[in-house]
């Protein structure tokens, strides 16, 4: 599904937004790079697009002729791979662990500074 980054309003069109079309639900720009295919923050632009300009604000509309809109399976997440993969280490090692030196699972036995009681 096509859909607002900011409000998950699906968009229904057959076509890519164009650079100056907005949210109908929100007013958001639609043709910027948090909707965009492309959008990968981390990486060199944040763009999977070696080829791209880079964009300082990626909220707001730019002129990226690669724009390509991004296919999302909840409304506003564009992360969904992120999610799932976080959930299913939750699965499998019981849930985040607690900070160090506050007696969660892995502390026992271990005094202040680490090193194991006698």
């Amino acid at each position: 599904m096509k859909a607002c980054y900011s409000c998950g309003a699906e968009w229904v069109e057959q076509e890519a937004p164009g650079f100056s079309v907005t949210c109908e639900k929100c007013g958001e720009f639609l043709h910027c790079c948090r909707n965009c295919r492309f959008h990968a923050p981390g990486q060199h632009n944040d763009c999977r697009e070696p080829q791209a300009d880079p964009v300082s604000d990626k909220d707001t509309r730019n002129l990226c002729e690669w724009f390509q809109f991004a296919d999302r399976d909840a409304a506003g997440d564009s992360d969904h791979r992120g999610s799932a993969a976080r959930a299913k280490l939750e699965a499998l090692f019981g849930g985040p662990k607690p900070p160090a030196g506050t007696g969660g699972a892995g502390q026992a036995g271990l005094d202040e500074a680490g090193a194991e009681r006698e």
